[in-house]
């Protein structure tokens, strides 16, 4: 298994045939790993274009289906699962896993959420589009458009923010190499092998650094330092790894969560063996996404997350905490 992961060799055909089993991929833990292999070294990388946003059809989607009712939302949800398989993120899974009723609401209902953030996600936020602006418009322009974004948007604590920046700044340029990638959209679309797409924002990536392959860099600004047995253990980490194994056919891969607060770097390259159990959760998450559309079974679990909901508004069960 680990010489199909490397690419050491060809791709071992599944019980049905098929190249990767990709004709079988319905959870069988051996499907799963050839399918695994499959993409994640043997495949060609896929061609990497630039989102230009949600086509015609797409918008026509969302705004129809807020005014199905329940029933039709769910059918069409199934339509949709069944043909282009399930569409995964780490906020989706998330979701999911944490209250199923949420992940209907927003998903399958189109729910409009209630807009609102915490001081500290609005903060995360400001910093990382103060940070794309920054290493788009290198130099003194940049330096003056981050700090208006940041004075605009947090004028108590501007300089702190802006030394933030400057940190993610200096690390990302200081790896050398090619930036491919800033704060940008990318996906693995493996709808049709696996009945999934992944998809993820990256923060920034570099080719050919220091380190070697591709680093892939994800911003945190929260109050805690990360360490590299969390990063390992992240489902952030591995879904970046997955997407990026099907980008670029340069490795080794790394994974770096930069801590701004204290400009820490931590760097992992995640093993075989992590590489696959990523694979596996994402695809325990498709089995388990895919068994409650087609049960209509989203329990709704409230807790202390319902304060933070954007659906509470229009979640009957969220009046349980009280």
């Amino acid at each position: 298994m680990v010489a199909h992961i490397e690419g050491r060799e060809g791709t071992a055909p599944g019980p049905s045939g098929d190249t990767g089993a990709l004709a079988t991929f319905e959870g069988d833990r051996l499907h799963r790993q050839l399918s695994a292999a499959a993409f994640l070294e043997v495949t060609a990388p896929q061609a990497r274009t630039r989102s230009a946003g949600p086509t015609d059809d797409q918008k026509e989607f969302a705004v129809t289906t807020l005014a199905f009712s329940e029933t039709e939302a769910l059918d069409r949800a199934r339509w949709v699962a069944r043909r282009y398989g399930i569409h995964l993120s780490k906020t989706t899974i998330r979701t999911f896993r944490t209250c199923p009723k949420a992940y209907r609401l927003e998903k399958v209902e189109r729910m409009p959420g209630i807009a609102g953030m915490t001081r500290a996600q609005a903060r995360g936020t400001a910093v990382h589009s103060a940070l794309e602006v920054a290493l788009k418009h290198l130099g003194a322009d940049g330096e003056t458009r981050t700090t208006e974004l940041l004075e605009t948007s947090f004028p108590d604590e501007a300089e702190l923010l802006l030394g933030w920046v400057r940190t993610g700044v200096a690390y990302v340029l200081g790896q050398g190499g090619r930036v491919t990638l800033i704060e940008d959209f990318a996906k693995l679309d493996r709808s049709r092998s696996a009945g999934f797409t992944l998809h993820a924002r990256l923060d920034a990536a570099v080719e050919g650094g220091r380190l070697g392959g591709v680093e892939v860099i994800d911003f945190k600004t929260g109050a805690i330092c990360p360490r590299p047995d969390n990063v390992r253990l992240d489902a952030e980490a591995g879904i970046h790894r997955l997407i990026l194994g099907g980008m670029t056919p340069a490795r080794p891969i790394h994974i770096t969560q930069l801590h701004l607060p204290s400009a820490t770097p931590v760097t992992v390259e995640l093993t075989d063996d992590e590489v696959l159990a990523a694979w596996n959760d994402v695809s325990d998450a498709r089995d388990e996404i895919r068994t409650a559309l087609e049960s209509d079974d989203f329990p709704a679990r409230p807790g202390p997350h319902c304060a933070s909901c954007q659906h509470r508004s229009g979640c009957p069960d969220a009046g349980k905490l009280r």
